[in-house]
């Protein structure tokens, strides 16, 4: 009887241990089941517009500073076309591009060589997109924004509306040829450093659009634009370190108007030499190191702009076919 006793005693034991660690394990499991997740984080955004493309959609916005993610975007944009950096039979693709089509460069290193004629197209560089350089014709009002050009940008014939936005320049554009409707809108022409290499050079124009661009060290001039017709408007730019003239309109007497205003002039005195030289420095001018053309007749309506060092009305510094009231400009403190 004893034994019995003692054979039931350790059996019930054993039960109850056993249901109390079932008891203990479901607990574990419904507290794993029901204590909600971490929470997410706030999404911040990034000072600087991102501009990416997914399943054909280009989105344009500020990413999140911890997750990278576009969570405000400006604007969603339907790509007709996405060339990728492994594409190298881009006129091959473009052959069937049509007016109002959108083409997007995914982000990497390009090819240049585009020969298909655009019109009414819009060109779209995903950040990071790096082409070399550009050479090219037969463009009728196209947009290209958000490009980094790594090599020259040369122009060639029939260009009639053309504009560049939100680009980067390492080499300078050029174009020989008469151009017609060209805009350069918040791009940046930095570090341009080849001999007597000049950022924007246009021989023949009509009409020109520069605003909200930042010009810094250039080996030559920053602007040398020649015959021009139509309106020329150079607004809202900053100009620094630019290793000869800044602004040279070669040719204003056809144009219709031309202002220079709301721009930032860093101090560029030392740029005037009373006999003109060249050197590893760049080529020194003994007139209008900041504002000249070699026309007799046209005005060049200089606006309030805002100096590092306030130029005098005199030859040396702005010339005189410019309409410049020295008293109404604004110190850069």
């Amino acid at each position: 009887m004893k034994k019995l006793i003692i054979a039931l005693c350790f059996l019930i034991f054993i039960t109850n241990s056993h249901l109390l660690v079932g008891c203990n394990n479901k607990d574990k499991d419904n507290n794993s089941q029901t204590n909600p997740p971490a929470p997410s984080h706030t999404c911040e955004a990034n000072y600087n517009i991102t501009y990416r493309e997914a399943n054909g959609i280009l989105t344009i916005g500020y990413p999140c500073k911890t997750c990278n993610k576009i969570f405000d975007p400006q604007s969603e944009i339907t790509a007709d076309f996405v060339i990728k950096t492994t594409d190298y039979n881009i006129n091959s693709i473009l052959s069937a591009v049509k007016p109002g089509d959108v083409i997007v460069y995914k982000s990497g290193k390009h090819s240049s060589d585009l020969q298909v004629s655009l019109n009414e197209i819009t060109i779209y560089g995903e950040t990071g997109t790096i082409l070399n350089g550009l050479k090219c014709g037969n463009l009728t009002n196209t947009k290209i924004e958000n490009i980094e050009f790594e090599s020259h940008t040369e122009l060639k014939t029939d260009v009639n509306g053309l504009s560049f936005k939100n680009c980067k320049f390492s080499f300078g554009v050029l174009c020989e040829s008469p151009i017609k409707n060209i805009s350069f809108d918040r791009c940046e022409f930095i570090d341009i450093t080849s001999s007597k290499e000049t950022a924007i050079r246009l021989y023949n124009y009509d009409n020109l659009t520069v605003k909200n661009c930042v010009f810094e060290n250039i080996a030559y001039n920053a602007m040398q634009v020649g015959k021009g017709k139509g309106n020329c408007q150079i607004y809202g730019n900053t100009f620094k370190d630019i290793k000869s003239r800044i602004i040279y309109l070669i040719e204003i007497d056809n144009l219709s108007s031309c202002v220079i205003e709301n721009n930032i002039f860093y101090d560029h005195h030392q740029n005037y030499v009373p006999d003109e030289s060249y050197d590893d420095m760049g080529c020194k001018k003994e007139t209008g190191v900041y504002i000249y053309t070699k026309s007799s007749s046209g005005v060049i309506n200089i606006g309030i702009n805002t100096w590092e060092n306030i130029p005098e009305y005199s030859i040396e510094f702005i010339t005189p076919l410019a309409v410049y009231n020295y008293n109404e400009q604004i110190k850069l403190i």
